[in-house]
């Protein structure tokens, strides 16, 4: 096991109550517990495994490894899953739009962009 990482995901996850999930009279929580290319959700009280997820899936679900935006506006960080690169978007928070810089190759009628991550090798 990963303890590092396990420890990284946890941090980021929200607390969850093992209880609230399976309907099962237990006072502990779901933490991350990475094994290989997966990611166990097990109970910190109980040891029960309450559920699996790909690594990469998780880390995006969590917006971990992807770009992310400070807005010039109302100062709030958006994070932007399965993109490489952003050039321009609308803030999750203030919903307002922010157009590529004058310097940017995209045309004026192109300015949302969306650059996905090839597949993984393994997933062939």
């Amino acid at each position: 096991m990963d303890r590092e990482l396990s420890e990284h995901l946890t941090g980021r996850m929200p607390i969850v109550p093992h209880a609230t999930v399976a309907g099962v009279e237990c006072w502990g929580c779901i933490v991350a517990a990475v094994e290989d290319s997966a990611v166990e959700l097990r109970c910190t009280e109980c040891g029960a495994v309450a559920g699996v997820i790909q690594i990469e899936i998780l880390k995006g679900l969590l917006g971990l490894d992807c770009p992310r935006a400070s807005c010039p506006r109302c100062h709030q960080t958006n994070v932007f899953p399965g993109f490489t690169e952003v050039k321009s978007y609308v803030c999750y928070h203030c919903h307002r739009a922010f157009d590529p810089e004058p310097d940017s190759d995209l045309d004026s009628l192109g300015w949302v962009v969306r650059v996905l991550r090839p597949p993984p090798a393994d997933s062939q």
